[in-house]
């Protein structure tokens, strides 16, 4: 693959893991996503909750793990946002059905590979907090968060919706 391929698969998945995230919020938490303008700084998606109209900017970072990548993230436009949303490339995963009273409709799901993308969310004040925030030595780099892939933070999405719910 040539570099241009690259670069344009590497654009459709960051693409791509933004929608993801929206779904996600909308499908599971039940609030409003709006995709941001392309020109927005360090943000990707603005969270609304219906009820209480309070708003949290997102930002949505893709990665694909190689084992020689370093864990940390660049954050180009810097550090605009309320919540900072990881996408990883997916892991093959199959469902597990045990205990559900069979219906028709989930006849042959547990046989029926499916794709997961492990997900973990962190709050901009808790990445302070942990001193995961620091602006590289290379100047090029600029702000960086050291890895926050922890359990804790892997599909935390109950943490935007209750900063917003308050």
């Amino acid at each position: 693959m040539d570099k241009e391929e690259k670069l344009l698969k590497a654009s459709i998945q960051g693409d791509g893991a933004e929608f993801y995230v929206a779904s996600q919020i909308m499908l599971n938490l039940h609030l409003l996503v709006s995709i941001a303008p392309t020109s927005a700084p360090s943000w990707d998606l603005e969270v609304t909750h219906p009820k209480t109209g309070k708003s949290a900017k997102v930002q949505v970072k893709y990665r694909t793990r190689y084992e020689r990548a370093s864990p940390h993230l660049r954050l180009r436009g810097g550090v605009n946002f309320d919540f900072l949303v990881l996408v990883e490339n997916e892991v093959e995963a199959k469902a597990d059905i045990k205990g559900v009273i069979s219906k028709k409709w989930y006849d042959g799901l547990n046989k029926v590979p499916f794709n997961i993308y492990p997900t973990w969310v962190i709050s901009n004040q808790k990445a302070h907090e942990l001193g995961l925030m620091y602006t590289s030595t290379n100047k090029q780099k600029g702000t960086m968060i050291r890895s926050f892939r922890k359990p804790e933070f892997l599909f935390n999405w109950q943490l935007i919706e209750d900063a917003l719910s308050e």
